[in-house]
């Protein structure tokens, strides 16, 4: 490209940027490139300061006329450095970081490139907040698409938890706004799901009551009571409340701290910090086993909980290595194990963070956030900082040790936030059967690959999303459009009884699901987010805009979740044999034995549990067809298919189902009561119930007919 031909380009972007353009030999372009992590030099051609929405917009279409690389700069760490590019264009948002708190709502709108302690001061001055990062220098964009652990996590859920809104622009230009009713399947990915959909411009984040003053501090202790401290901080945290939220770490002892011991400054120490989201009372009650250790150092008491958010920041101007294990629990030789490697640790701001999980944390599942392993009680977090480059191979042997010592009692998925460039495997962990919904959302939204920014994507997208799944199609081809979804281990095949019975003006999709019957079976992809996005590819692949969707069972999960991600897909909603939530203790035993199940498949299990779903007997060769059909499931889907479907809870999202829905169920069901239907159709705004006299689980099995009649009067409402 001609030098003269660049040269206009970047004085055109110039004159249309409010902010300022930086390039190098600037005097303030040095300063524009210098991270947090001092490990990280890149150098861009171009530092664009962005202030509102059109700059984003002017700066992105330069890169894209030029073909540059883009990198977005928020508010924060960006440890790994991925707010940088070499020879690429930086969009650095931090003057976009005004915050409105609307207090009708509780829900703070923050800009793109704000920090948390200007977010904890503007929502304090009305006595709310929300989970925020533990240094207030951390950005509010990259803490909330990356997760979100702080301190009003076990209360209130994690950041990303808390994201009801976003507007960003897209790699054309477009600025969008991804909410639970426009864009759902958006919000999903921001939720956790990292920054490379688009350029974040704005969050709106949900708000709560708490202080303005809380009960927070720090306990400190000299570091040979180490073994005895973490166990302590492990058994309170073990069985504490909600409100309660404690870190443990390892760390230096300040040395210029006149409130520390003389005897600990400078030396090994470990301390026991955090709050009670509550009242001061409650809190002092919560800590009295904390304090009761009798620490060198008690500097917990009634604080400003603005402030105690600025009491740990980190220093800057640190070489930087991160990394982080999620566990299971902390037993004794674990805790051994890290009190051992916590030796290693060089004196200064080097340190081990262990966070404590649970409360909230686990409750929201893969259809709400794709972030995996919130089944971890613990988080082993090295953040290595030091100065010296002759050291870095040492720090960074040193985080892998500590990584290696607690492998047998990892859980495998990993927390974003805590991680460096630690490679794209690590980074797909964080989520799990989610990778490949991302990389869908991923390919819709950014379809060239000018987000670069997330490893996990990246190397989700190659694999696909949906997959292709056989349909058994009825009626006429420009009938009213009906999607057919099955329940566990079944197919679509199991819905021919009621095909027989539809009309010619009813348009009958019964598709078979991944894993199922003759479907592909791949490795991954069982949560139900992405097996309703595989049944949005059946829809694109037939030229359905909007059907009526109904599920059976676990179909009905499905069903309820193509609702809530793609609610202009789904024109109608019947929930057959379905619950809000199947988190239900009547059902253990059945998940104990899919958990046990090895190929091959016992035969008798199988029949017994399709016997299980029928009040009345049907024709012993559609039992016997049902049977084979589920015979098709190796042990490792029926495994893969526990957690999304027997243990998920979606009844916090009913109120969002915004189709006409049909719940439909038979009296004699051992598996849904009648009080799971009651809630179904009081928690979805337009939903009624009707029942099947004598029937059970699959009564649809037991009387197509019937059925069949029920289902042509709901779809006519969208005959012509």
């Amino acid at each position: 490209m001609p030098e003269t031909s660049l040269t206009s380009s970047v004085d055109e972007l110039r004159f249309r940027l409010q902010g300022g353009l930086h390039e190098p030999g600037d005097a303030s372009y040095e300063d524009t490139c210098t991270l947090f992590n001092t490990m990280i030099d890149r150098r861009p051609r171009l530092v664009a300061e962005c202030v509102a929405a059109d700059d984003v917009i002017a700066a992105l279409a330069f890169a894209r006329d030029q073909g540059l690389p883009i990198a977005v700069r928020a508010g924060g760490h960006s440890v790994a450095g991925l707010s940088l590019c070499d020879d690429g264009v930086v969009l650095d948002v931090r003057g976009m970081a005004d915050i409105e708190v609307d207090t009708d709502r509780r829900v703070a709108r923050i800009g793109g490139g704000a920090i948390w302690a200007d977010v904890d001061r503007a929502t304090q001055v009305h006595g709310l907040a929300t989970t925020g990062g533990r240094v207030s220098t951390t950005g509010v964009a990259g803490l909330t698409l990356g997760g979100g652990s702080g301190w009003l996590e076990r209360k209130h859920g994690l950041t990303c938890d808390n994201l009801v809104g976003a507007e960003l622009v897209t790699w054309d230009g477009r600025i969008v706004r991804a909410t639970a009713h426009e864009n759902p399947g958006l919000l999903w990915a921001l939720r956790g799901g990292g920054g490379s959909f688009g350029v974040v411009t704005a969050l709106e984040l949900a708000l709560y009551p708490l202080g303005p003053e809380v009960f927070a501090g720090l306990a400190l202790f000299d570091a040979e009571r180490a073994p005895e401290v973490v166990r302590a901080y492990r058994d309170v945290m073990n069985g504490a409340a909600d409100e309660l939220s404690l870190a443990c770490g390892f760390i230096t002892a300040p040395e210029d701290d006149d409130d520390v011991p003389a005897e600990l400054r400078g030396r090994p120490a470990v301390v026991i910090l955090g709050m009670w989201a509550g009242s001061v009372a409650g809190g002092e009650r919560a800590l009295e086993p904390i304090r009761a250790l009798g620490p060198d150092a008690d500097f917990f008491g009634t604080t400003p909980y603005a402030d105690f958010q600025c009491s740990v920041d980190d220093p800057p101007g640190h070489r930087n290595y991160w990394t982080a294990e999620n566990v299971v629990d902390l037993p004794d030789a674990a805790i051994d194990a890290i009190v051992r490697r916590a030796r290693g640790l060089q004196p200064g701001p080097s340190q081990l963070f262990i966070v404590a999980w649970g409360g909230a944390v686990p409750r929201f599942g893969a259809e709400h956030s794709p972030l995996a392993g919130r089944e971890a009680r613990f988080i082993v977090h090295p953040l290595l900082m030091w100065e010296d480059p002759d050291d870095d191979e040492r720090n960074r042997a040193l985080a892998h040790a500590f990584r290696s010592d607690l492998q047998p009692w990892s859980i495998g998925a990993t927390y974003p936030n805590f991680l460096g460039d630690e490679g794209g495997a690590r980074m797909r962990a964080a989520f799990a059967t989610s990778a490949e919904r991302l990389a869908a959302i991923k390919a819709e939204w950014d379809p060239h690959g000018v987000f670069r920014t997330h490893q996990a994507i990246r190397g989700a997208r190659a694999n696909g999303a949906a997959v292709r799944l056989p349909v058994i199609e009825h009626g006429d081809a420009d009938g009213v459009p009906l999607v057919l979804l099955h329940g566990l281990s079944d197919s679509g095949g199991s819905f021919e009884p009621v095909l027989s019975h539809l009309p010619p003006s009813v348009r009958a999709l019964a598709v078979t699901l991944r894993g199922h019957g003759d479907a592909p079976k791949p490795e991954a992809g069982y949560d139900v987010a992405q097996l309703a996005a595989d049944v949005v590819a059946v829809l694109d692949d037939a030229g359905v805009q909007r059907a009526v969707v109904a599920g059976h069972s676990m179909g009905s999960l499905v069903a309820a979740r193509l609702a809530l991600d793609a609610p202009e897909r789904v024109a109608g909603l019947v929930l057959m044999g379905s619950k809000p939530t199947f988190r239900d203790p009547a059902l253990d035993d059945l998940v104990a034995a899919m958990s046990e199940l090895e190929d091959p498949v016992d035969p008798a299990f199988v029949r017994q549990f399709q016997v299980s779903t029928l009040a009345r007997p049907i024709p012993p060769a559609m039992l016997d067809r049902v049977v084979a059909e589920s015979l098709k499931l190796p042990a490792r889907v029926w495994h893969a298919l526990i957690e999304p479907t027997l243990r998920v809870d979606y009844s916090a999202e009913l109120e969002r189902i915004a189709a006409p829905t049909l719940v439909a169920w038979g009296d004699r069901d051992d598996i849904c009561t009648r009080a799971d239907q009651d809630a179904l159709v009081r928690a979805i705004p337009d939903a009624r119930l009707i029942v099947y006299r004598g029937g059970g689980h699959a009564f649809h099995w037991e009387d197509p007919s019937a059925f069949a009649g029920d289902l042509v009067a709901f779809v006519d409402r969208w005959q012509d």
